[in-house]
């Protein structure tokens, strides 16, 4: 009647505990759970990836708006033209904390995934994406977003009307192209 406690049932009833089977399945679904989850989870990664990049090309194309303005009220429109294939990051107020800087040539770059650069020689603002699975670009295999600045014409292409960070491949999360 004291004895050790094997069970919620008793031993006489031939209740011991859980049976393999009843332990087989838990393990299953723990498992199947698991995978689901962490499924969701790398799903979350890349959104936080897209939301990221997305906020930041935002905040460059308000600062270069932000600068076209100030040009117009100052009368220095023609002055756009001096912006094309600059680096859009020295017009921010705060630097993102990615952003590892300028080089002078693509071969000179040894950054890490999720990090931006810029390519002073091809003008060109770059994102290598961290989560690739779920990345597609129209160039196969290319694990990179590129951005460069462009002066934006008026309809007889004769008038500057401002500044543009324009993409140079087409690109997408989740889906291919």
């Amino acid at each position: 009647m004291f004895g050790p406690h094997v069970s919620q049932g008793s031993i006489e009833n031939g209740e011991a505990g859980f049976t393999f089977l009843e332990l087989t399945i838990v393990v299953v679904v723990i498992g199947t759970l698991f995978l689901f989850s962490y499924q969701k989870y790398l799903d979350l990664l890349v959104d936080v990836e897209k939301a990221n990049v997305e906020q930041t090309v935002g905040v460059i194309r308000s600062a270069l708006g932000m600068k076209v303005a100030k040009l117009v009220v100052d009368g220095r429109i023609a002055d756009l033209v001096n912006y094309e294939e600059s680096n859009p990051i020295n017009l921010l107020a705060e630097v993102p904390i990615n952003y590892k800087g300028e080089f002078a040539d693509k071969s000179a770059v040894t950054v890490g995934a999720g990090s931006w650069y810029f390519v002073i020689n091809e003008g060109l603002l770059v994102y290598k994406v961290k989560n690739i699975v779920e990345f597609f670009s129209e160039k196969e295999g290319f694990d990179q977003i590129r951005y460069r600045v462009i002066t934006v014409f008026d309809e007889d292409k004769k008038t500057i009307v401002g500044l543009s960070l324009r993409s140079l491949e087409n690109f997408s999360w989740f889906k291919k192209i």
